[in-house]
């Protein structure tokens, strides 16, 4: 049978700075996202602090390269600018998705008829029901009113 294995709480220094570098090593995480894994393991905040400080100088934590990974992954799924934001907002991240997007040079015209073409290949519209349906699928997808009238 499966039994729950209880993970050890960080409570020293060095431990709670080999888990960050494991996380680290795997992928991006946001400031936030690491201070919650530290809390889900009972770390100090007095360690926290100084570790989550100590990443953010050396460069091996970065809120903006989280950004960039978030817009390019998320954006390549097919999502648009309206839901990267709110996770960029849920992880407290301020940045200018304008500025980004031209980093990682997304083009969200390209992105909206990616996942037009995804979800509904080349199948007529039927009728207005057809339509706003496609529109909302769209729109939850979050792509703004503007671009998905151009998709029409």
């Amino acid at each position: 049978m499966y039994q729950n294995k209880v993970i050890p709480p960080l409570t020293e220094y060095q431990p709670a700075k080999q888990y960050l570098f494991y996380l680290l090593s795997r992928r991006e995480y946001s400031k936030i996202e690491l201070q919650r894994k530290l809390d889900q393991r009972s770390c100090p905040s007095s360690i926290q602090a100084q570790l989550l400080a100590e990443l953010s100088e050396d460069g091996l934590q970065s809120d903006h390269r989280f950004a960039v990974s978030i817009v390019k992954y998320k954006a390549a799924a097919g999502y648009g600018p309206n839901v990267i934001k709110q996770i960029l907002k849920q992880h407290q991240i301020t940045v200018d998705l304008d500025d980004l997007q031209a980093e990682t040079e997304v083009d969200w015209t390209e992105v909206i008829f990616y996942c037009y073409q995804k979800k509904f290949a080349d199948k007529p519209i039927k009728d207005y029901k057809d339509k706003q349906k496609r529109y909302r699928f769209l729109y939850s997808r979050g792509f703004p009113s503007d671009l998905i009238q151009q998709v029409f």
